[in-house]
């Protein structure tokens, strides 16, 4: 309503135009609804978390406070050192405060509450006396349950209550340790250096020569240390004009809607599902011709996906696959990354990975990606001091880790400088925020528009058929040759 629409739809048509951009509008403001619940839940969260922590460290107080405590009056008493005899025998007696054993309680429900994966570390800190007393030093009961004594710190832990459990109560001369004092796990396979038996074997999975292997390996480690690999090897000279053509086709096809049905505001706005303004001029253009056969080089048989399977693992999936478009005179993107940490804590090897194709040569004036190496890595985002922007030919492919921090910069050129882009994941990973289903509506389709020439050929075309046709006043002309009414 309100809105001019253009002059060659007809009353019916403008009609049908208006139902489109109420409902266009309707579903923009569903969409938004939605978005301010997924904040609230988002806040609600959040503020759970903090008075999580908050609980945490209440409970860590008072257990140092009870802690001091009893030194105080230790020292009041002047104990001083006590033999291993007589701490045993005092932990058994009643000099054992009721107190410190709820805080210890208090303590493994919070961090089991948390999630932490340094829970159970934590947890053995906290109650490495409650093995003096027979209870288990992760779940503080008594209960009669297979046990295991670790040879180091003596510590009790029930078979059960153990990650992975055991099946059997360790023998005396096996020296078992407990979580505490075992070592720590030894690094993930793929983040050692590889050795020729690692690189036959991952060559002999991928399908792919042992020197591809070891080409492969060497990137997935640049990955992990850098967060970002370039390679110019990538897409031939037809695969990328095929893929520019299908990507202009589908760009001007959604601007025509955009522009007929009077729905810029909308794309302003956030968007479409099959196009997107990021920013000032550069837009995010759904193709999916990229799921068809015929581009089948993008998918499983693509350059990049031995590094990304190696990164990923073998059962790396396919989150999302679309197109960047820079226009001229597009403006800077601020620094940002496209995913999140697992972690607020610790580093994690990557979950999920992005792969740049750029369909034209990228300079220095078209507006290329700039990186920051290393922004990946779990708090080491301290600035834009030492970023890179590659400069590559077109059909070359960038690989980078989804927590790499990066930005599209201005397009100076007077050609738009178009970038395939694909997201993979590990199976567990799902980005509700990027690539929503229900978050952005569904661009409308609208009727071919055709001109007068065009529309006086379909005239006339319908006039020499209705020519043609026999009339109904004459029915012998309709019988066949030879026939006789009957």
């Amino acid at each position: 309503g309100g809105a001019v629409l253009p002059v060659f739809l007809n009353t019916g048509e403008r009609s049908s135009v208006r139902s489109a951009n109420q409902q266009a509008a309707a579903q923009q403001a569903a969409n938004e609804l939605a978005e301010t619940k997924l904040a609230a839940r988002q806040a609600a969260d959040r503020l759970r978390a903090e008075k999580l922590a908050a609980r945490q460290q209440a409970v860590k107080q008072q257990a140092a406070e009870v802690a001091a405590r009893r030194e105080a009056r230790q020292a009041a008493q002047g104990k001083g050192k006590k033999t291993a005899a007589k701490v045993e025998s005092e932990s058994e007696g009643e000099d054992q405060p009721a107190e410190e054993t709820l805080l210890r309680a208090q303590l493994f429900r919070a961090t089991a509450a948390a999630s932490c994966p340094l829970s159970c570390a934590q947890l053995l800190r906290a109650t490495a006396a409650a093995s003096r007393t027979g209870r288990c030093a992760l779940c503080l009961q008594t209960g009669k349950r297979d046990s295991a004594e670790c040879s180091k710190c003596k510590a009790c832990c029930h078979l059960v209550c153990l990650h992975p459990p055991l099946q059997e109560t360790p023998s005396a001369h096996s020296k078992w340790l407990c979580p505490l004092c075992a070592p720590p796990p030894p690094p993930p396979s793929h983040l050692l250096p590889p050795t020729s038996a690692s690189l036959a074997t991952f060559s002999f999975a991928v399908g792919v020569s042992a020197r591809a292997a070891a080409e492969i390996a060497a990137g997935a480690a640049e990955l992990f240390a850098k967060g970002m690999v370039v390679r110019t090897e990538g897409l031939s000279e037809g695969q990328v004009a095929r893929c520019y053509e299908a990507l202009t086709a589908r760009f001007e096809d959604a601007m025509r809607r955009v522009k007929a049905l009077d729905l810029d505001d909308a794309l302003l706005g956030g968007g479409f599902d099959a196009i997107k303004l990021r920013h000032h001029g550069r837009y995010d253009v759904t193709v999916p011709e990229f799921t068809e056969r015929p581009f089948r080089f993008t998918r499983d048989a693509a350059p990049w996906m031995g590094l990304v399977r190696a990164a990923l693992g073998a059962d790396a999936k396919l989150v999302h696959c679309g197109c960047m478009l820079s226009l001229p005179d597009s403006s800077v993107q601020p620094w940002h990354s496209d995913g999140d940490h697992l972690s607020e804590t610790r580093h994690f090897s990557p979950h999920c990975v992005n792969v740049f194709v750029p369909l034209v040569e990228l300079t220095s004036n078209n507006g290329p990606t700039e990186f920051v190496p290393g922004s990946h890595v779990n708090g080491k985002w301290k600035g834009a001091a030492h970023s890179v922007t590659p400069c590559v030919p077109a059909g070359s492919y960038l690989v980078f880790d989804y927590r790499l921090r990066h930005r599209g910069l201005a397009n100076h050129s007077s050609q738009p400088r178009p970038l395939l882009y694909l997201t993979y994941a590990k199976p567990f990973f799902a980005d509700a925020t990027n690539f929503s289903a229900t978050r952005y509506p569904e661009l409308p389709e609208v009727a071919e528009w055709q001109g007068r020439d065009e529309r006086s050929r379909k005239r006339e075309q319908l006039s020499e058929k209705e020519r043609r046709r026999p009339s109904a006043a004459s029915p012998k002309a309709a019988l066949p040759p030879g026939s006789d009414e009957q």
